[in-house]
């Protein structure tokens, strides 16, 4: 058990099983429910928390283990997590007042590392690769809680033997802590979204069941073209997302680029006002049910997928939580679910 008053720096997606409703994407009371309560317990037992998240676009290395990742969940039609789950865990422990450290200048496993050691922190996370370091790092890979003593109980992380070879990331190759601390924002910005030289994004797959449409982020490139013009960006914006190839049966990756100068002024307008942008889209929420042989539950998080990819846009314009404002329209949601089933 750690010592009372000690920082704990979680990796916060690390723990996405704990906080999030697998199920249902649409039960964001049930993240807010965890996520109070992990902060009360930790509360009373006296320990400092403070969250990293992935920010996008770090390096050509965390992209290709990011594209990788996507691949599989596309083929294996594995989506446990609601889209954007990242951005609606930060906002879950951003209202607890729980400092939240988006990675934006470095990986997230060398920014965690770096800020640990040089804080004295200890690490919360599964993540063997934080063994890798040459530094003294007091690692930790579960926690449990005894609700009845109102105890947390921490695992130290089990250490490699001499012979284990470190696999970081695409390389076998062991880490020196930064000399200094890697920029962080606070929120999810213009920066976390499209990296510090802000030119290009790097888009998964919003939703569980890819095999009959286009990708969602495409449908919206309107939209965000206007938020690129919105935040003040002149030059071309690359784009790379997944696209299912159905005769090969393989994930191809396409680039497209945006100039945010040709905005169309509509989607300025539809970024201001959500449940207006919502509606606009709507024909590509109606899908034959007799065709697409999936379940409501599926479709249902399909639904949260897309309401996800364009209320992120409207919460990056407005500067407005997209955990609060995907509560607002979840009502909308099972209206257009219902109407197919």
């Amino acid at each position: 058990m750690m010592r009372k008053d000690e920082k704990i720096y979680m990796d916060g997606l690390n723990f996405g099983d704990y906080f999030f409703n697998t199920i249902d994407h649409w039960d964001l009371n049930y993240l807010i429910y965890k996520v109070n309560y992990f902060i009360s317990i930790l509360t009373r037992n006296g320990y400092k928390l403070e969250v990293f998240m992935d920010g996008n676009n770090v390096s050509p290395e965390c992209n290709e283990v990011y594209k990788k990742r996507v691949e599989e969940r596309i083929l294996k039609m594995e989506y446990k997590w609601p889209h954007a789950c990242g951005i609606l865990l930060a906002n879950a422990f951003s209202e607890n007042n729980i400092p939240v450290h988006w990675s934006v200048d470095a990986d997230n496993d060398d920014t965690i590392a770096t800020y640990a050691f040089m804080d004295g922190a200890a690490i919360l996370s599964r993540d063997k690769d934080f063994l890798c370091y040459f530094a003294d790092l007091k690692i930790f890979s579960k926690f449990e809680i005894d609700e009845k003593r109102n105890l947390v109980y921490f695992t130290r992380q089990t250490k490699m033997t001499k012979d284990h070879k470190f696999h970081w990331k695409l390389r076998e190759i062991k880490r020196k802590i930064l000399t200094k601390k890697p920029k962080t924002e606070s929120n999810y910005s213009m920066i976390s979204f499209l990296g510090l030289e802000k030119n290009y994004l790097l888009g998964g797959y919003p939703n569980a069941i890819p095999y009959f449409s286009i990708n969602p982020y495409k449908i919206i490139n309107e939209l965000r073209k206007a938020l690129y013009f919105a935040w003040g960006l002149k030059e071309i914006v690359k784009e790379e997302f997944p696209e299912y190839n159905k005769e090969t049966k393989t994930i191809e990756w396409t680039i497209q680029e945006i100039d945010p100068l040709s905005y169309d002024p509509l989607f300025l307008e539809l970024l201001g006002n959500p449940e207006k942008a919502l509606v606009y889209f709507e024909d590509n929420y109606r899908f034959d049910k007799n065709e697409f042989k999936f379940t409501k539950a599926q479709w249902n998080n399909y639904l949260n997928g897309f309401f996800s990819s364009i209320l992120k846009l409207n919460c990056f314009y407005n500067n407005q939580s997209l955990m609060r404002i995907l509560l607002k329209f979840k009502d909308l949601a099972i209206d257009y679910l219902n109407k197919m089933f």
